[in-house]
């Protein structure tokens, strides 16, 4: 998931239609989650977790995605990204049980 997808997934869970509805609800800016919508800058770990808090998404899967966003060498974010996939895969079998 890129930040822009992740920007419409918070639009979904909080019931909002609009990008700047997102932004007036998290007391930010227009222009920085405008930044998201164009993958250039993505909501730091604070934001992350109040995100989470109200929106009931999975804190540990919007952590881990914000590490995958910040990884400067590939390398490292290909790991953050396996990891995530086993924490998701986990999570759906839980699910399934």
């Amino acid at each position: 998931m890129n930040p822009s997808e992740f920007l419409d997934m918070v639009k979904a869970a909080l019931g909002l239609d609009t990008d700047y509805k997102v932004a007036k609800y998290f007391g930010l800016t227009p222009q920085a989650v405008g930044k998201w919508r164009q993958n250039i800058s993505y909501p730091d770990d604070k934001l992350l977790i109040e995100i989470a808090r109200v929106t009931q998404i999975d804190i540990a899967v919007l952590l881990l995605h914000g590490a995958i966003w910040r990884g400067k060498q590939k390398a490292t974010s290909q790991h953050w990204e396996r990891i995530l996939s086993a924490y998701e895969n986990e999570a759906e079998n839980k699910r399934k049980d």
